[in-house]
């Protein structure tokens, strides 16, 4: 059986911020936010780069990525054991992808698909989808919450992660999958060179993105303009070492996650949506790390093919993810400012 449900665009409130109005005018801002928005989602660098340089500084960023709409989010339910259910972001349900984890890689556990980023949804945002589909889950009182990706495929059958998560105690868990590339989520800082860098540390060979000097000189300038001080990437524990002293944290979130449903409930708003399809599981990773939640990987593997489904990968992604690195060293400035505070009170 399958239930559609259709969630209203949220954040659109009115923003004054670069047009200076008496009157909030709504066809004029709206206007405005699409005529912001297609210069961020465009292919076109120059575009992307002309987009940030509307802003003066990392407040004016974030205030916009706040206010930006994020979107309809269409559910689509798959009975199943609802002890486990799996939440899965997807452009289209009845796409290749989608199919394939409902008829094969999660066949017999309740899923919820959350439907976005199809033609004509120009403010698609995956951290407001899995929210959405969270909930939903909730309302089922599960044991476990599942967070996939559409793009995976299967290595281990999934009786193999039902038996897994009988053996764990399902309470303040997260559960990962074993990973044969052994990854860690690591904050470097940006004093790297940032292109060379990334390069040498993506374990994936096809993520390995030749930057023009063109991309570099921008994305540098970037990275100094909206005060980034600390960027996240993937990294074999093999090469840490190229790291130096830097933080490292386990690595959650990505394209498979599994939480323990006390956790969900403490934490409504699981996900930060003011992110736009980048660095939103950075900074779960480092915010479940903070609050002290465990971790257990499970003997489960799936592989996963890495932003196929929403095509979100290359060069500009690298450019449109500034935005959201630029929030992020903003929340980390703050946690860390406030801890020094507590520390010394």
């Amino acid at each position: 059986m399958t239930v559609e449900i259709t969630s209203e665009p949220r954040g659109a409130r009115r923003s004054r911020l670069f047009c200076p109005m008496k009157r909030p005018i709504s066809n004029v801002f709206f206007s405005l936010v699409d005529y912001r928005n297609n210069y961020f989602t465009s292919d076109e660098p120059s575009k992307i780069v002309e987009f940030y340089d509307g802003f003066e500084n990392r407040e004016q960023l974030i205030q916009w990525m706040k206010e930006r709409p994020k979107g309809v989010a269409n559910i689509h339910e798959v009975e199943g054991d609802k002890d486990i259910i799996v939440v899965i972001p997807t452009a289209d349900f009845n796409g290749k992808y989608a199919k394939e984890c409902r008829e094969n890689i999660f066949k017999g556990l309740h899923m919820i698909f959350v439907e976005s980023g199809g033609k004509g949804d120009f403010y698609f945002n995956y951290a407001h989808n899995c929210n959405v589909g969270i909930r939903k889950a909730m309302e089922y009182n599960p044991t476990w919450v599942v967070v996939s990706n559409d793009d995976v495929y299967p290595i281990d059958p999934i009786s193999r992660l039902t038996s897994e998560l009988k053996l764990i105690t399902p309470y303040n868990t997260v559960v990962l999958k074993k990973d044969p590339n052994n990854l860690s989520r690591a904050l470097r800082f940006k004093t790297f060179e940032p292109m060379h860098n990334a390069a040498i540390l993506k374990p994936n060979v096809s993520m390995r993105i030749k930057f023009s000097l063109y991309y570099r000189i921008n994305f540098s300038m970037l990275l100094t303009k909206f005060s980034i001080n600390f960027l996240g990437v993937w990294v074999p524990k093999s090469h840490l070492f190229l790291l130096g002293k830097q933080k490292t944290i386990p690595g959650i979130g990505g394209s498979f996650s599994i939480y323990s449903a006390d956790i969900l409930r403490k934490m409504p708003d699981f996900y930060d949506e003011a992110f736009i399809n980048d660095t939103e599981d950075i900074e779960l990773s480092y915010r479940l790390h903070s609050l002290g939640f465990r971790y257990i990987i499970a003997d489960y593997y799936v592989g996963n093919i890495g932003g196929a489904t929403l095509g979100l990968s290359g060069r500009n992604r690298t450019l449109r993810g500034v935005a959201s690195s630029a929030y992020f060293n903003y929340k980390l400035e703050n946690d860390i400012n406030n801890r020094n505070r507590h520390r010394h009170s």
